[in-house]
């Protein structure tokens, strides 16, 4: 569907080339300060530490796209707005329009909201990033822990332009995502593992932002919508 739009096509180009350029330069620095800046070889740190520094590389590879996709929608405000309504105009105009036509939240409280979302983000990636210290378990746990982490951020972040032009502020974005964190996990994981896949992975991210608009219309709006007072949708 996206790729068959011309509009969802040249929304995806600009926000891909942006992606794709930053994360690289992010997976670099990462990988270098990983692998060559302690004194230590990997040979020399046994098979506990080749295992420890495999999994912080996962971590890596999944925290830099979504990274760099959370800074720039706070650098530029509404970065990913283009594509998902290029998506929605093309499985629902009629939706498309309500929403476009709505004033949204102002420019300060959204650039607050995705500043909180990041800040959280990255509390929680260093978490994950922890666990990997924990003798044996923790090169197998912190992955997942970064995969669950990056899954449901990755979700939340995918409906930013939703929620902006809901008028919700963050409270009420978080409780939305706590209620349909199951939708938003099975939506951002598959996401999340293609998008840590070097240099390609993160060409990806116009067309899951335009795939979100059928994640909304399909499954979120299945209920009645959020309201902007802060109540969140009626159970």
């Amino acid at each position: 569907m996206a790729l068959s739009n011309a509009e969802v096509r040249r929304a995806y180009v600009k926000i891909a080339a942006v992606v794709m350029g930053l994360t690289a330069v992010l997976n670099v620095v990462g990988l270098w300060w990983l692998w060559y800046v302690p004194l230590e070889q990997p040979a020399e740190l046994g098979i506990g530490g080749i295992l420890w520094r495999a999994a912080a590389t996962l971590v890596i590879f999944l925290l830099g796209p979504l990274l760099v996709v959370m800074t720039m929608n706070i650098v530029f405000p509404m970065f990913n707005a283009t594509a998902f309504f290029a998506g929605l105009r093309s499985v629902s105009p009629q939706r498309a329009a309500e929403l476009t036509a709505q004033q949204g939240l102002p420019l300060r409280r959204g650039i607050y909201v995705s500043i909180v979302r990041l800040a959280r983000f990255l509390l929680w990636s260093g978490v994950a990033f922890g666990v990997s210290f924990i003798p044996l378990v923790g090169p197998v746990l912190s992955p997942i822990m970064q995969l669950h982490v990056s899954a449901m951020t990755l979700g939340w972040e995918l409906l930013d332009p939703y929620f902006d032009k809901l008028g919700l502020n963050y409270a009420s974005q978080r409780r939305f995502v706590a209620r349909h964190r199951a939708g938003l996990l099975g939506f951002g994981a598959p996401y999340a593992l293609v998008f840590a896949v070097p240099l390609v992975g993160p060409l990806c991210f116009g067309l899951a932002q335009a795939a979100t608009a059928l994640f909304v219309v399909d499954l979120l709006e299945a209920r009645p919508p959020p309201q902007a007072d802060g109540k969140g949708p009626p159970s």
